[in-house]
């Protein structure tokens, strides 16, 4: 059997082994001036509870074997465990002690039923406006990592040319990096374009710097490499400026 299988197997079993008990305990338990409908649906509004608990844990396991999706996971299983404890009191103080009408006591557990049923729903949506919200706040970090990465090919592509002004175009990307380095991480959609243009233009300053080294083109090379160098740095100075104020 696979390793990876077991957690989910052991809580099928276990499920299993939870309803088999609470359905034993019923029958055993069972009085016939207790009501019949009353027993039912104890008994139906108790093993639900069960199995909400059980599908929502279930997936707590097969996430927590990659670290993610916990937090989540134990919001919906907190919301059906007080499900679980509330049918159970039900069956203790509604039925057991009190003795209330079949009718009354059927309304009082479908609208625990529907209370439950309304959190999981409200728990559902919250949870997919987060995941929705780092999923967006992880794809604007995206763009500017890449450029930190390009900058970074650049710097060692310059190391490996041979020219005068190899220290010179250096230092002017070393001052982007440390500039890419400290802008803020966390972008904005409108900004989406001008951190694609930022991402091309290093992407051909990369380009640039890559034939320096053939004397042909060289001086050419070295004009456009400067100006690259410029307009970009404008550009992100421009980026951030905007950033600051649509935040």
């Amino acid at each position: 059997m696979n390793m990876n299988r077991l957690p989910a197997v052991a809580a099928k079993l276990m499920f299993g082994l939870i309803v088999l008990v609470t359905v034993a305990a019923f029958f055993l338990c069972s009085v016939e001036d207790w009501g019949t409908g009353h027993w039912w649906t104890s008994l139906i509004s108790i093993v639900l509870a069960e199995a909400a608990c059980y599908y929502c844990a279930v997936p707590e396991v097969k996430q927590n074997r990659r670290g993610d999706g916990l937090p989540a996971s134990l919001t919906f299983v907190t919301i059906s465990v007080l499900y679980g404890a509330a049918a159970i009191f039900h069956t203790a103080f509604f039925w057991l002690t009190l003795r209330i009408s079949l009718t009354s006591y059927v309304v009082i557990e479908v609208i625990t039923a529907a209370v439950w049923a309304i959190g999981m729903g409200l728990a559902y949506h919250f949870t997919n406006y987060v995941r929705n919200q780092e999923d967006d706040q992880r794809a604007q970090m995206q763009l500017m990592k890449q450029m930190k990465l390009a900058l970074d090919s650049v710097s060692y592509a310059l190391e490996e040319e041979e020219i005068e002004e190899r220290e010179a175009l250096n230092a002017g990307v070393r001052e982007l990096i440390e500039k890419v380095k400290y802008s803020d991480p966390v972008s904005h959609p409108s900004m989406i374009h001008m951190e694609e243009n930022l991402l091309w233009q290093i992407k051909e300053l990369e380009r640039c710097v890559r034939g320096l080294s053939d004397q042909a083109g060289e001086t050419g090379k070295v004009e456009m490499s400067r100006k690259l160098l410029r307009d970009i740095s404008a550009d992100l100075g421009r980026r951030n400026s905007q950033l600051i104020t649509l935040k």
